[in-house]
């Protein structure tokens, strides 16, 4: 057998070795979640805790040009960031006859969704918490929607959540953004 011939024969050998361990071993592999996505680790967020009684100081108003009757305030004490992905405040929807509607909310940027996590009773001063609510989705791209300009102009960015509390503060306090779509 001449030299040529023996490296081509060897070299068809150990690329069907390669390819017969290889196969079975990504076989194998795909049974494992763990090889393939790495090791299954637990999402650890902060507990809720309710937020402060909400003060006439800390609210920043939130530019929503779609509602005359109604405005809408961010408590800029209330922010909280329990993870790069989620965050709660406090929501104050004040009708034209000067009627507070005040809600703790959490949004989860990473899925553009919210959801109610308690209601301030105002007759009582203390927050009373709703049942666990489902999250409910943000149509970013519908017009008519404070979820929506929460999400785009201040709260969430890539999927998670847009810095730390101070540049959410920042940017609540600035108003809307031309350089971010408006929905």
């Amino acid at each position: 057998m001449t030299v040529v011939v023996r490296k081509r024969l060897m070299a068809s050998i150990l690329l069907g070795a390669f390819v017969t361990v290889g196969g079975a071993a990504r076989a194998q592999d795909a049974d494992d979640p763990a090889i393939l996505l790495g090791p299954v680790q637990k999402v650890v967020r902060a507990p809720f805790v309710m937020p402060p009684p909400p003060r006439k100081a800390d609210l920043v108003q939130v530019p929503f040009p779609g509602s005359a009757s109604m405005r809408f305030y961010v408590d800029l004490a209330s922010l909280r960031r329990p993870d790069a992905n989620h965050l709660r405040y406090t929501l104050v929807a004040r009708s034209a006859s000067g009627v507070d509607n005040v809600n703790s909310e959490e949004f989860n940027c990473s899925d553009e969704t919210w959801r109610l996590n308690a209601l301030w009773n105002d007759g009582a001063r203390r927050w009373d918490p709703v049942p666990p609510a489902s999250w409910i989705g943000v149509d970013v791209g519908g017009g008519g929607n404070l979820h929506a300009v929460l999400d785009t102009q201040y709260f969430c960015k890539d999927f998670s959540v847009n810095g730390d509390i101070p540049a959410i503060e920042r940017r609540l306090r600035a108003g809307l953004h031309g350089d971010r779509v408006m929905p």
